[in-house]
């Protein structure tokens, strides 16, 4: 009798746990279906917002100023593209390997476009974004910012997830790889000197309604200026080119 009592006992404490264990899994599942249908509404939303703004006339300044910030191609082009970028950015990384060739190619190297770049990091997202800036800059006092933008970019998996002072090391090894004096570079980098600089470029972006990278202005003071944001295809900036060119 106990053990019938005993078998029957544990049965039921069984029993109880399966169904308590497939609530429970049923209702995880049931809040990670749920989670993962609002993530994709969520993202469906944002697509087509962005839809909508890609197709949209954006209001954008007659003027923009390029400061005193890196130059690539003829400073007496008739046409700039205006660059506001971070280097930890995916989307910046596609733009310098799928479409800056075709523009180089086409309109840079040419003499009729050249390209301005300004930074615009964005440390709440990007953490690496100020630290590769500020190394930008120390590069570019020393006359190879263009050679240090390439480096970033081609190398931006080997830093682009890394913590702590990894960033900083990696930085320095760059400036070693492309020969720069190292003191000076590692003493401009590790005090920060070019911060109110980049803090300028990115206060004139927000003048601008720069909100995420990259984002790009195209025009001259004298036909004006047209914006266009995020990846972008070399026919999308050929376009505009080709029409202010006319002007």
């Amino acid at each position: 009798m106990l053990v019938k009592t005993f078998v029957k006992n544990n049965l039921v404490l069984c029993v109880a746990s399966i169904v308590l264990v497939v609530f429970f899994l049923g209702y995880v599942v049931g809040v990670e279906v749920g989670q993962d249908t609002v993530r994709k509404q969520e993202l469906a939303n944002l697509e087509q917002r962005l839809a909508e703004f890609k197709d949209s006339k954006s209001i954008t300044p007659s003027q923009i100023s390029k400061d005193d910030d890196p130059l690539l191609g003829d400073p007496d082009a008739p046409l700039s593209i205006i660059e506001f970028s971070n280097f930890q950015c995916k989307f910046c990384l596609r733009f310098y390997s799928d479409t800056l060739p075709l523009l180089k190619t086409h309109y840079i190297d040419t003499g009729k476009v050249n390209l301005i770049y300004r930074d615009f990091p964005i440390p709440k997202i990007y953490d690496n974004s100020m630290p590769a800036a500020l190394a930008s800059e120390c590069a570019n006092e020393q006359g190879k910012f263009w050679e240090y933008h390439d480096i970033l970019f081609e190398n931006q998996h080997t830093w682009r997830q890394n913590e702590s002072d990894l960033p900083l090391l990696t930085f320095k090894q760059f400036a070693n790889t492309l020969a720069l004096n190292q003191e000076k570079f590692d003493s401009c980098l590790d005090s920060g000197k070019y911060a109110d600089e980049i803090n300028s470029d990115v206060g004139d972006g927000r003048d601008y309604a720069v909100s995420g990278t990259p984002t790009f202005f195209v025009g001259n003071d004298k036909v004006g200026y047209s914006s266009l944001f995020g990846t972008q295809s070399f026919s999308d900036f050929q376009k505009i080119i080709d029409e202010k060119l006319e002007q």
